[in-house]
């Protein structure tokens, strides 16, 4: 009961760890999906010198508090600029030099539309008391902030250190060589004991056939013995009789199961002797009648 017991508990061990290894790797190869689709959308939109239709930002600063905090990422799709209205959340360019190139995210607290109808934006951080100096240029909006994945930033930060690169990478490589040394092991256990199954099956193959030759010879050395005795009382009693021996084969299959449920078709030769007698003295007379 208690091997039982036992083996139940490790077969759901096994499963438990088999669907958290296949979630994990599902979740992996969507995560590189997606960073894959995001990186050759980015590479078009760059080469054609617009903006990527959608794009992931770190926020590193706290002027959007508490709305957006440190290290949250925005998800920011690109949009007509003609639809953006007060209150949206938008990333953009500023035209100041401190920021360079810089992406800022900060929320539109008033449209301005100009002579020529093109649109200018005056933008504020939540947690700033004023308004940015500089207005945002139409040609300079990347897009509007759609949702936040809420600190999904420090895990790139971390990844980007030397402990996370070594959590990250190193740790989960060593635990996948692991796991396949594990199996390597036990498909060598495995093969040893299909090895020493065959062996014990040629084993009681041998026995087998061992002991249906000695009951073969056993039962060929008694009929020897009953065949010669007949002779002799035949050549004792009557001179003028010849004894004549005739042996024939007789094939037998056997089907034998071996303790391993190994079915074996054996093929038994059992030897027949027939003994006859002539009277020679009969035969004389009638050839020379």
């Amino acid at each position: 009961m208690e091997e039982d017991k036992t083996i139940k508990i490790k077969k759901i061990i096994k499963k438990i760890t088999s669907i958290v290894s296949y979630i994990f790797i599902t979740i992996l190869l969507l995560i590189a999906a997606f960073l894959i689709f995001y990186v050759i959308c980015d590479k078009i939109a760059k080469s054609k010198n617009e903006n990527p239709p959608f794009a992931l930002y770190t926020i590193v600063s706290p002027s959007m508090t508490p709305a957006i905090k440190v290290y949250d990422v925005v998800f920011v799709k690109k949009t007509n600029v003609s639809k953006l209205k007060e209150g949206d959340i938008i990333t953009f360019y500023s035209t100041n030099s401190f920021f360079g190139n810089t992406p800022i995210t900060h929320r539109i607290v008033e449209v301005i539309t100009l002579p020529d109808k093109s649109l200018n934006f005056r933008v504020k951080g939540d947690a700033n008391n004023a308004a940015d100096d500089e207005k945002v240029l139409s040609e300079n909006v990347i897009g509007k902030v759609v949702f936040k994945i809420k600190g999904l930033g420090k895990i790139q930060y971390f990844l980007a250190s030397k402990k996370g690169w070594i959590i990250a990478i190193l740790i989960p490589s060593i635990l996948i060589l692991s796991y396949d040394i594990i199996k390597i092991i036990r498909l060598i256990h495995l093969k040893k004991k299909l090895n020493n199954i065959n062996n014990e099956n040629a084993d009681t193959i041998e026995k087998i056939e061992q002991e249906k030759r000695d009951e073969i010879e056993k039962s060929i050395s008694h009929v020897n013995e009953s065949v010669g005795n007949k002779i002799g009382t035949i050549i004792n009693n009557n001179p003028n009789v010849e004894v004549k021996l005739e042996n024939t084969q007789v094939v037998e299959t056997n089907t034998i199961t071996t303790p391993s449920n190994v079915v074996i078709n054996q093929s038994t030769v059992t030897n027949t002797t027939t003994v006859s007698a002539v009277n020679i003295q009969n035969d004389q007379n009638n050839n020379q009648s």
